[in-house]
């Protein structure tokens, strides 16, 4: 489960010129933008393609990872100029429940929920794992981090600090104006990058801070 970071490189290992297009199976124009999304996110492609989980990984029924595998493999493999995804189609159902063949869907909510199926199949499906030990998996190295809540009392002084684990981070447009997002320096006890996410009205009460990766950070923006 434990995935050693310096094997998660932000640059493509093996150079790749642009694969398949995806066809349409009807209403799956947001499972297509998805995947071509992660399909062309190096970190994640070049664990993939390098084949290190379908070879250790025992999971007799659905495992998104190796799905995800063979979906990538046949993108950028084929020589064709449109393929159809359906390694991923057609376990829709298993990816969400609520998920409808044939009807669309949203993009971001089918996003969230292939990464957390990622997610769970670094984890062989164990679900009473600490938080620590999740962080470890190479899906949350790649996607994840920590949201620090920071409370300073305006009385005392006292902070207060808490950790949320994350694999993505909605933001609203109306308030990125007042937002203050940077990544520009490492705490020293995580070694982690800081991104600051901060509103100047509240800065004085509260701040809040997004441990991430060297590896990338899935922002979301929504109306």
């Amino acid at each position: 489960m434990h995935f050693p970071p310096e094997k998660i490189s932000v640059a493509w290992r093996q150079r790749q010129s642009v694969g398949a297009g995806l066809r349409n199976l009807g209403n799956t124009c947001f499972l297509n933008s998805v995947l071509q999304c992660l399909t062309y996110t190096p970190p994640l492609a070049n664990y993939l393609l390098s084949g290190e989980h379908s070879q250790s990984c025992r999971e007799q029924g659905f495992c998104m990872l190796c799905t995800m595998e063979a979906h990538v493999k046949h993108v950028l493999f084929c020589s064709d100029n449109a393929v159809e995804p359906t390694a991923v189609f057609s376990d829709l159902r298993r990816i969400g429940e609520h998920f409808c063949f044939g009807r669309q869907e949203d993009a971001h909510e089918f996003l969230c929920y292939t990464v957390a199926a990622m997610q769970t199949a670094c984890l062989n499906g164990s679900t009473s794992l600490d938080t620590s030990s999740q962080a470890t998996t190479v899906i949350h190295q790649i996607f994840g981090g920590f949201l620090r809540s920071r409370v300073t009392c305006l009385s005392c002084q006292a902070v207060s600090e808490s950790y949320e684990a994350f694999l993505d981070i909605p933001l609203e447009k109306q308030k990125l104006p007042f937002a203050l997002l940077q990544k520009d320096k490492r705490d020293e006890e995580t070694q982690l990058w800081v991104v600051q996410l901060m509103n100047p009205e509240v800065t004085q009460s509260l701040e809040k801070s997004t441990f991430a990766s060297q590896s990338g950070i899935c922002v979301i923006l929504f109306s």
